[in-house]
């Protein structure tokens, strides 16, 4: 049986992959990463690791001490759909070389440990592990790190503290309090609308390529004269909508699971 990181050749070789990105995440939970060409690449680098020197790595270890080892999880591979050059990715753990062992300011070496003590604690055989997506919007967002001051300041016109301020075209005053703005309904949530119209943004450049694809389809299919034009500008239509109302109902199971 081929091992693991034999696959992973074949798969580099298969997909004509040319770059090798190898990623990791610092203690910030920010993806971080080095690009190497594919054919330098051997099994042997794939089974023992890759030195790298992570004394950029904010919180992580001083210059004199910094050579780790990127392992990769051979089971966390797949190509990179929005690279310009086919691109495979490399998901790695970060590993102490002088004892083999995972680092412990790794998050994924976190996880891996809370994960272990999960099991030998007889609570439960599985853990989850996942970021919650969130989003907000504000009207005014500062911030400064300078000689002589440090700070940060965001607006927005629905702060609570905006209760009191003069507005030009006047201030209706209510607020919804502090944690007070996740469920309520309009008016308090006010942007209601801009999320509906955002979803449709996203829903919106899918559509149009999938009716120009099938309107190029049925226009290579049509045979001449104009009663064949209109069956196949017909058979376009219906296509076209039946394609539009399965994908929306994908989006619509996408955005339950999002909670959007």
């Amino acid at each position: 049986m081929a091992s693991a990181a034999s696959k992973v050749l074949k798969l580099i070789e298969d997909n004509e992959i040319e770059y090798v990105d190898l990623r990791f995440t610092d203690p910030k939970g920010k993806w971080q990463h080095l690009t190497m060409v594919a054919s330098v690449i051997d099994e042997d680098m794939l089974t023992d690791g890759f030195m790298f020197d992570g004394s950029s790595i904010a919180g992580w270890k001083a210059i004199n001490e910094s050579d780790m080892i990127l392992m990769p999880d051979l089971d966390a591979t797949y190509v990179d759909p929005f690279a310009a050059t086919p691109m495979l990715i490399l998901v790695c753990n970060v590993v102490e070389p002088s004892t083999g062992e995972l680092y412990a300011r790794d998050p994924r070496s976190t996880a891996t440990r809370a994960e272990a003590y999960l099991k030998a604690s007889g609570v439960g055989d599985t853990v989850f592990v996942g970021p919650e997506a969130e989003f907000f919007m504000f009207d005014d967002v500062r911030f400064e790190d300078g000689y002589n001051a440090s700070g940060f300041k965001i607006d927005d016109i629905e702060l609570p503290t905006n209760s009191a301020r003069d507005y030009e075209a006047g201030n209706l005053a209510h607020r919804p309090r502090a944690k007070g703005g996740y469920f309520p309904v309009a008016p308090v949530d006010s942007l209601v609308d801009v999320k509906d119209l955002l979803a449709g943004l996203a829903k919106a450049p899918v559509f149009a390529i999938l009716i120009a694809g099938v309107g190029c389809l049925r226009g290579l299919q049509t045979q001449t004269g104009a009663s064949a034009v209109g069956i196949s500008a017909t058979r376009a239509v219906v296509s076209s909508i039946v394609l539009l109302v399965v994908v929306d109902g994908i989006y619509a199971f996408v955005y339950y699971l999002l909670d959007i």
